[in-house]
Formats: C-alpha cells, sequence, structure tokens
C-alpha cells in the first residue's frame, strides 16, 4: 500500500491520553466520519466494531473508518492508555487494510506515534507537513504487519506467549515510572528466566536492549518536561533522579543531540 502524503489530512483531534475510570465510547447510532487511527499502550478492555467483537489489551490497534459503529468500554481497574489520531482520507486504498491488528512487536510504529504527538504539540514550522508524513509511515507500518499474516484470524494473531506479554507488562512500567533504577536481575526474575535470557528476549520483543529502553524512556520524559512543564534543567534532572545536572545534560546531549538547556528556548 503506497498512499500519498497529499491524500492525508491531519486534524486537530489527537492525543495519548489515560482513560477515566468511568470511561466508555459509544457511537453506534451516530457512526464515524473519518478515519481515525487508534492504538492501546496499556489496560484491558473491550471493543465491538460493526458488530464484532474484539478483546482489547496492551498492543492493540485499530484503524476505524467512515461509517464504522463502535461501542467500547474497559476495566476500571486496569484503565486504557490510548493514542489516537484523527484524520481525513482522499484515497480508497485504506478500505482494504484489515481493521484491527495486535501490534505486540513493533517499537518502531510506538516511536512513530510518539514523535506525531510531540509535533503537532511543539507546533514548530513546517509541522502540519510532517503530520502528514508521520501519518502514512504509521499506515504503512500497519499495512505491512497486517500483510505478514495474511492467513490467519486477527482474533488468533492476540495468542501471545506468556513471557512475551510479562515482558510487554515490565516494558509499560518501565515508561510509566521513568525515573526508577529498575536492575535487569530483578526484572529478570519476575518473568522466570536469568538476567541473559530476559536481555535476549526483551530485546527481540521490544526491538532495543532494556537498557536502551529505560535511558529511551527517561530521556523522553524529560524532553516533555522540559517543553511543557516550566520546569529548569535542574528540576527536571531532580525529578527524574539523576546523580547530578552535568551527568542529565550529558546524557541528554548524547541521545537527543543538543543541550537539555536549548528545549527551555524552543
Amino acid at each position: 500500500m503506497v498512499l500519498a502524503p497529499e491524500h492525508i489530512h491531519a486534524s486537530a483531534y489527537f492525543n495519548k491520553v489515560l482513560c477515566e475510570p468511568g470511561w466508555k465510547w459509544d457511537i453506534r447510532s451516530r457512526p464515524m466520519s473519518d478515519y481515525d487511527l487508534w492504538y492501546v499502550w496499556d489496560g484491558t478492555g473491550d471493543l465491538t466494531l460493526n458488530g464484532t467483537a474484539y478483546q482489547v489489551q496492551r498492543g492493540s490497534c485499530f484503524l476505524f473508518r467512515p461509517g464504522d459503529r463502535i461501542f467500547a468500554c474497559h476495566d476500571p481497574e486496569r484503565p486504557l492508555t490510548v493514542s489516537y489520531i484523527h484524520f481525513h482520507c482522499e484515497d480508497s486504498l485504506l478500505e482494504q487494510v484489515a481493521p484491527y491488528l495486535l501490534m505486540y512487536e513493533d517499537a518502531w510504529f510506538e516511536g512513530l506515534l510518539e514523535r506525531y504527538m510531540s509535533q503537532m504539540l511543539a507546533r514548530e514550522e513546517g509541522f502540519r507537513e510532517e503530520a502528514r508524513l508521520l501519518i502514512v509511515m504509521l499506515l504503512l507500518q500497519y499495512s505491512r504487519h497486517a500483510a505478514s499474516i495474511p492467513n490467519r484470524h486477527v482474533q488468533e494473531h492476540a495468542q501471545h506467549t506468556t513471557v512475551t506479554d510479562a515482558i510487554w507488562e515490565i516494558a509499560a512500567r518501565i515508561r510509566q515510572h521513568p525515573a526508577l533504577q529498575h536492575r535487569i536481575r530483578d526484572l529478570a526474575r519476575e518473568t522466570h528466566l536469568s538476567p541473559r535470557y530476559f536481555s535476549v528476549k526483551f530485546k527481540e520483543v521490544v526491538g532495543m536492549s532494556c537498557e536502551r529502553y529505560m535511558v529511551e524512556c527517561r530521556i523522553q520524559r524529560a524532553e516533555y518536561l522540559l517543553r511543557y512543564s516550566g520546569m529548569s534543567v535542574g528540576e527536571v534532572a531532580d525529578a527524574l533522579e539523576y546523580q547530578n545536572i552535568y551527568y542529565f545534560s550529558r546524557q541528554f546531549k548524547k541521545y537527543r543531540g543538543i543541550a537539555p538547556s536549548r528545549l527551555l528556548k524552543s
């Protein structure tokens, strides 16, 4: 599937949000008027799309289309954290793509989602053009993933090993608590694996080493705080429990290519 960016039009409706305990989504009587890419980072729930029921979990991804009728709810004890991108598309190619996938092992897809959110919030020069390109890239990644499982029912694809599920739960916890100093041997113990095999499986499932993932989550949180919280570089370093501001600055520049103080002025 090849979409031209000029056929995509991003809207003002996008977010990454932790749904409220009493949240539900019911548009059975007034169906979707446009497209929506909907991805679940954490939590569990149920969703019915045009009469077909799905169990929603970490990695569930839906491509909603104009005319779709949807009802969704979640477990208040395990509320959904969802990214959604609403957009208009003038190309009929999207009608050929599966409406649901479980995209457990696609760190690139998650990275593109994060980039889209940050750019739309920052609204830097050229952000609308970049938003179109990012949507095209997300849809291409979605389409490639769908093509990799052509002969299996989508619900069968949702059956993953206990080890994979456990690793994604650990990855979600690292992302939610980026300041904590997680130790590989402690994380491995939770999955009943040796530290060495845990490290191998984590990289296989998530797409990067556990150590790199912990740093990336920490740096992502630091980037957000520097841009939007009004906190100083020192306050961000303290909040994320860095040894000192100098170590934080060196690590941030290594992974982002600029000094953290530059974001305070952007």
